[in-house]
């Protein structure tokens, strides 16, 4: 699976202005193209930083997908008076969840960009003893793991029920992103904190699965 992922900045008092354009324009024609598998939205109503991802079945369905797309992400920024930051594209190496996906959760994304050579050591990392670790901890909802294998850059998101519980995290986690940093040959990571404001996955999921 592979993942377009767009960072937005709206202005305060536009953020529902541009989730409205995301899920009643660019959702339902995202859907229409071929290997979509779904669409999620977070958002900082405090910052009007936002971030959209659709996922696609495979690199060729994502490759096919650009120019249709385009214009998609330029009409959410416009409907709000924002900007299109960055746009950039990933594997899905790793997604553990604990249950279906809804929006209203927390997450945190961390972001570090390191050497493409190991990309693969820090995704052995993140599973082998990060996962294990946040399945442990009160609120865990999910992980994904996002590589650009050709860049070096690594997203990991991690979601909690409650900010309360996301906050709580913070104690057990930073020591992984450190070494999830240190892995993959990164000076450091960026962390920043959203909440889902809409999601739609076509996954499967069971809970404790």
């Amino acid at each position: 699976m592979f993942v377009r992922v767009t960072r937005l900045r709206v202005p305060t008092d536009k953020v529902d202005a541009a989730i409205d354009n995301f899920t009643g324009v660019a959702v339902p024609a995202v859907k229409k193209l071929q290997g979509n598998t779904g669409a999620v939205l977070a958002a900082d109503r405090e910052t009007g930083r936002m971030i959209a991802v659709t996922y696609w079945a495979d690199e060729a369905a994502l490759k096919a997908s650009e120019a249709a797309t385009t214009g998609l992400r330029g009409g959410v920024a416009d409907a709000a008076g924002g900007t299109v930051e960055e746009v950039d594209r990933f594997e899905v190496a790793i997604m553990d969840r604990v249950g279906q996906p809804h929006a209203g959760p927390y997450i945190r994304v961390v972001d570090l960009r390191g050497d493409p050579a190991r990309v693969d050591d820090a995704v052995a990392f993140v599973r082998d003893r990060a996962i294990p670790t946040v399945r442990g901890l009160h609120g865990y909802l999910a992980l994904i793991c996002n590589v650009n294998r050709s860049s070096g850059r690594g997203v990991t998101t991690t979601v909690w029920e409650t900010l309360d519980d996301l906050r709580a995290s913070e104690s057990a986690t930073a020591p992984l992103r450190q070494e999830a940093a240190t892995r993959a040959g990164a000076s450091g990571a960026t962390v920043e904190i959203y909440q889902s404001v809409y999601v739609d996955l076509a996954l499967a999921v069971s809970p404790g699965n």
